[in-house]
């Protein structure tokens, strides 16, 4: 399930970000349903399909940082 890096617009936020940052977004909206908690940063690579945490870790902090009143993820 890799994404590709092609920006897309999010509405009601006023931002770009990228589709990675949406495929995580969902693993970690997906997964907190499933087992009432967060995923590691290991658990999102691998269900993205990377072995790059730091790549995942780079995206949850795009995700945080959204404009708007509160980023996208809150940790």
């Amino acid at each position: 399930m890799r994404a590709p890096k092609t920006a897309v617009w999010s509405p009601g936020r006023g931002v770009l970000c990228l589709a990675a940052d949406r495929a995580i977004l969902a693993v970690v909206q997906r997964w907190t349903a499933e087992h009432g908690e967060g995923p590691s940063v290991r658990q999102i690579a691998d269900t993205v399909g990377t072995k790059n945490t730091a790549s995942v870790a780079c995206h949850l902090e795009n995700l945080e940082n959204l404009e708007g009143e509160r980023g996208a993820l809150v940790r």
